[in-house]
């Protein structure tokens, strides 16, 4: 071997993705090795803040899930909500959250759409990770008809597996797949994920952490040299000699590691050079600022706070400003276009079973006090989508105050509800509806048939008069809608930067409900009696009913009807019993009273006892 040979260890470049069809293979290639998948997949797990910020945005995309502004407009629609339900149970778990954080690892995600046997309705949908799918090659005219999984690419032994592309015209096959991408310039087939451009700086990360982890492994560079210059003992001598040394000069104690030299004399003594490292500490301390802000703005975050990523500077209540302008343009400028990629295409999805709603995802807030300034320019219904409402403050109208606890307010209503997703164990829903004006009891009456003595007693009830539960029969009632406005400042007005706060009881009532808390009609009545909603009562006193009056006066909640069927029972089925509601769904019987299903807003004085109080209200009934 030449003794001047050496050797030089290059970092490798940068991992643009090239997406290539080649000659004789079926699929087009995602990546120069065909594993960028896993290249990003490796980056999530590898990078610290490349990773809090993936799964963050992926939340905020998701947020509380889907709803729909016009879901209780009418029964058509209240009908559509409940198939767009169904259809989510039969599909898998968390299907939304799982495309939702692909859309933000990897740019695009895939959804495996089975027809029902009469190719009419989609049966379900189901979540295909991404680094596990192909593309087949596009023909002349750039549609490519079939897709190819397989679980390990890496593995040249497996044989991948070709899934027909969805079609709305071609269903012969029952299992498709369904692609989902963001546009990106000049590919065709596959799209990068919107921080490409920062993957170098996530790798970097990734190898900053790996020198630091082998440095204090190996416990840096020897801080001691011993040399014995009296010969060179055997090795067994050796072995003996360096055991003493270390077990009288180390130790958790002792940090570092000795370095031992045997040799004959001062002339054969080693010699050590050691190689300056020019400010190590400081390149990698500076490297490590550098990294993180490299990759915060390839991922467009106006704030690291929202990602509980600690910048220099104060407290929390230092950074309180900070947080709320920057989420609300992060929201505007980054969530938004995922959540409405997502939307336009399952939209298309959903409306194969002629789901026609107006879908949105429900706004998370990384903070209870965060209140957007845009609120105050939407219409109720972009309100809604913006997870708030137009309800009107509690502290203008309340004429008197309780000593109560804010925190006690709904206690006692909330400790009688039930959880219905322990409901849906052994019941099916079967209808949900916003309660009608006055054909509360026609709905009661229709389940006639289904009243016999129930072999399991029902909970003690102080209202049996209300009760609607049968043998085959339950009727609970949830708090609607799940938004309620949070405290924060007037923007505008003779009240001007004037804090307001919402009423405790909605706040309570609408996160009981977002929780699965629904009740029976009996419950509702008892907590009526009870000081439930401190001076909303007449005359400010603690009590009314909270059945007709919800959460006092202008209140915008409603109380949905929710009727569940016993499963799998021999009597009646859930479609016998859903065409029991439609056909009995324009039969007047006996009424109930009008106040229960209207918003205290719509009613006389807007719910309130003094009409000189509703005079002074601007917010629109609508």
């Amino acid at each position: 071997m030449n003794k001047h040979d050496f050797s030089v260890i290059n970092y490798t470049d940068q991992e643009i993705p090239c997406f290539e069809e080649k000659q004789g293979q079926k699929f087009v290639s995602y990546g120069h090795d065909d594993l960028y998948g896993d290249y990003l997949r490796d980056l999530f797990l590898a990078s610290s803040t490349n990773g809090a910020i993936i799964n963050g945005v992926a939340d905020m995309i998701y947020g509380g899930g889907l709803d729909a502004t016009d879901r209780d407009d009418s029964d058509s629609k209240r009908e559509q909500w409940l198939r767009l339900q169904d259809l989510l149970r039969k599909s898998s778990d968390d299907l939304l959250q799982k495309v939702a954080f692909d859309l933000k690892l990897y740019g695009m995600s895939y959804v495996n759409v089975i027809w029902n046997k009469p190719r009419t309705r989609i049966a379900c949908l189901k979540h295909l990770p991404v680094h596990t799918m192909r593309s087949g090659v596009a023909d002349s005219e750039g549609v490519v008809s079939e897709y190819f999984y397989k679980s390990d690419w890496k593995d040249r032994r497996e044989k991948e597996k070709a899934i027909k592309a969805f079609s709305l015209e071609d269903r012969t096959a029952a299992s498709t797949c369904f692609q989902i991408k963001r546009y990106t310039p000049s590919l065709h087939y596959y799209s990068v994920p919107d921080y490409a451009g920062g993957t170098n700086y996530c790798e970097l990360d990734q190898r900053i952490s790996d020198f630091h982890l082998s440095n204090i492994r190996r416990g840096f560079f020897p801080s001691m040299l011993l040399s014995f210059k009296n010969g060179v003992p055997t090795q067994e001598e050796r072995r003996v000699i360096e055991q003493k040394v270390i077990d009288k000069f180390t130790g958790n104690d002792n940090a570092g590691r000795i370095l031992i030299t045997f040799n004959d004399g001062d002339e054969t003594a080693p010699e050590f050079t050691p190689i300056q490292q020019n400010g190590a500490d400081g390149m990698y301390e500076y490297l490590s600022k550098l990294v993180s802000e490299k990759i915060l703005t390839a991922h467009r975050v106006v704030s690291p706070l929202m990602f509980g990523i600690r910048s220099e500077g104060g407290g929390f209540g230092n950074n309180a400003d900070e947080l709320r302008d920057s989420y609300s343009l992060f929201n505007n400028t980054v969530i938004a276009p995922f959540q409405d990629i997502l939307l336009k295409s399952f939209g298309m999805l959903f409306g194969i079973n002629d789901i026609e709603l107006d879908l949105f995802f429900i706004t998370a807030k990384p903070a209870d006090f965060l209140d957007l300034d845009v609120i105050d320019t939407l219409d109720e219904g972009e309100q809604q989508k913006e997870g708030v409402s137009t309800e009107v403050e509690v502290e203008e109208f309340s004429q008197k105050k309780s000593p109560v606890a804010k925190t006690e307010f709904a206690d006692a209503l909330i400790e009688l509800g039930e959880d219905e997703s322990e409901l849906l164990k052994s019941h099916d829903m079967i209808d949900a509806r916003k309660v009608d004006y006055d054909r509360e009891e026609q709905f009661d009456a229709m389940w006639t048939f289904a009243t016999v003595p129930s072999s399991k007693p029902q909970a003690k009830s102080d209202h049996p008069e209300y009760g609607q539960d049968t043998e085959l029969i339950k009727v609970r009632y949830a708090y609607m809608p799940h938004v309620t406005k949070g405290p924060g400042k007037h923007k505008s007005g003779k009240k001007k930067g004037q804090l307001y706060d919402s009423r405790p009881f909605c706040e309570k009532m609408v996160k009981a409900s977002i929780g699965g808390k629904v009740y029976r009609r009996e419950d509702i009545m008892f907590a009526s009696d009870r000081a439930t909603n401190p001076g909303w009562g007449p005359g400010g006193t603690d009590f009314y009913n909270i059945w007709f009056y919800k959460g006092g006066g202008s209140c915008q909640h409603f109380w949905e009807r929710r009727t569940y069927l016993v499963k799998n029972n021999e009597r009646v089925s859930v479609n016998e019993a859903k065409k029991i509601i439609q056909q009995n769904n324009g039969t007047p019987l006996e009424t109930n009273d009008a106040k229960v299903a209207r918003r205290p807003r719509d009613m006389q004085n807007r719910g309130f006892i003094n009409p000189e109080i509703a005079q002074r209200i601007t917010t629109p009934r609508n």
